[in-house]
């Protein structure tokens, strides 16, 4: 559960990264 936590986390900040 708690990597499925961080792969979430990951996955939103490069989201954002890559929109910025």
């Amino acid at each position: 559960m708690l990597r499925s936590s961080f792969l979430l986390t990951t996955s939103l900040i490069f989201r954002q990264i890559k929109i910025k």
